[in-house]
């Protein structure tokens, strides 16, 4: 049987054992199964394949009861668009958990390399609070609504057991983050030497922000890019962008409020050197991620 399937497309006027023994042979196969049916005969095979799918309407209550999924309207393209929407929301959620993973590696480096190593203090609450208003909405804004990828239903079914956070995404997540915060302390090092602690600061905190920015574009989508995350349809990342920055700038210039993040405003000059080394932050974190998924 198994060698039979492997070299045959269509098996007509089957019965439902024979039904039965197609699943299991191709399940021995390691192939991952999908049955469709809607009668009851239909139920063992319904039950044995990895994804047994009823007919919402016309099927009988045992088909039903013995599927995974029931279509509703039971039109067959209504399981390649499922199969579509449960790829992307798994490769979304995927990349979310990897940005998340990423950006907290600097955030809790930099709330603790300066206590180790006698620097003034970067990260004060104020400042930690500002960058989880920009990491909550990317996770249930940003990353929600980011398409699926054009090839999405090219891959091969994923494991049963593959885990949403695998060892590659951790990695990559890890990778970027160590690299981050690497980039920014020695930038905040050197701020210290050439600037007053608060203009010091100010710049350790955009080249930060900047980074977070990075990370959300470079992790949008499954596949390395730094610039991945700008087409695709989704508005909301750019949108995202341009809020941030406007309060960036409120933060930096407006007195009261610079004063209450312990900021002093930066000339044009070192706020384009900040920039730069922000940029170097993206560029970097784009690089580790396509490193990582090239091995």
């Amino acid at each position: 049987m198994r060698r039979r399937l492997s070299a045959v497309s269509v098996c007509a006027r089957i019965r439902p054992a024979q039904k039965l023994r197609i699943v299991q042979a191709l399940k021995a196969d390691a192939q991952v199964v999908g049955m469709t049916g809607d009668g009851v005969n239909d139920a063992p095979a319904l039950k044995a394949a990895d994804v047994g799918i009823a007919m919402g309407r016309r099927g009988s209550e045992v088909a039903r009861e013995a599927a995974a999924l029931v279509l509703l309207d039971d039109h067959f393209i209504s399981i390649v668009q499922g199969v579509r929407l449960g790829r992307r929301i798994f490769a979304n959620m995927r990349s979310a958990m990897r940005y998340v993973l990423a950006m907290h590696v600097p955030i809790a480096g930099l709330a603790l390399l300066p206590a180790l190593l006698d620097w003034p203090v970067l990260l004060y609450p104020m400042h930690i609070a500002f960058i989880e208003l920009i990491i909550d909405p990317a996770c249930s804004l940003a990353f929600e609504n980011q398409a699926s990828g054009r090839d999405a239903m090219r891959l091969p079914p994923r494991r049963s057991d593959e885990r949403l956070l695998d060892r590659s995404t951790m990695i990559s997540a890890l990778a970027q983050g160590t690299l981050t915060l690497l980039l920014t302390a020695f930038a905040y090092r050197w701020a210290l030497t050439a600037l007053p602690e608060a203009a010091a600061r100010a710049a350790g905190f955009v080249i930060l922000v900047l980074a977070n920015l990075g990370l959300i574009f470079s992790n949008l989508t499954p596949r390395p890019g730094a610039a991945s995350g700008f087409g695709g349809g989704n508005p909301i990342p750019l949108l995202m962008s341009a809020s941030v920055l406007l309060l960036l700038a409120l933060v930096l210039y407006v007195p009261p409020v610079a004063r209450a993040f312990r900021f002093a405003a930066l000339t044009a000059p070192e706020l384009g050197v900040v920039a730069a080394i922000g940029l170097c932050c993206v560029a970097g974190t784009a690089a580790v991620k396509r490193l990582v998924a090239s091995r």
